[in-house]
């Protein structure tokens, strides 16, 4: 998924609320240099969200 600020989030959904807020486990930041950045499990607000693809 994409977020904002251009960020790239990919992870296992777990859950999710009305207002699209997201649980992803397994959570990394996909980064330009092709590095992945290991986040573990992530909250993020639904507002942030710009796109979410499987």
């Amino acid at each position: 998924m994409r977020i904002r600020g251009g960020r790239e989030i990919r992870g296992e959904l777990q859950g999710y609320d009305l207002h699209m807020n997201l649980v992803l486990d397994n959570a990394e930041e996909m980064v330009s240099d092709g590095e992945n950045i290991p986040l573990g499990t992530v909250v993020l607000r639904g507002d942030n969200v710009v796109y979410i693809s499987p």
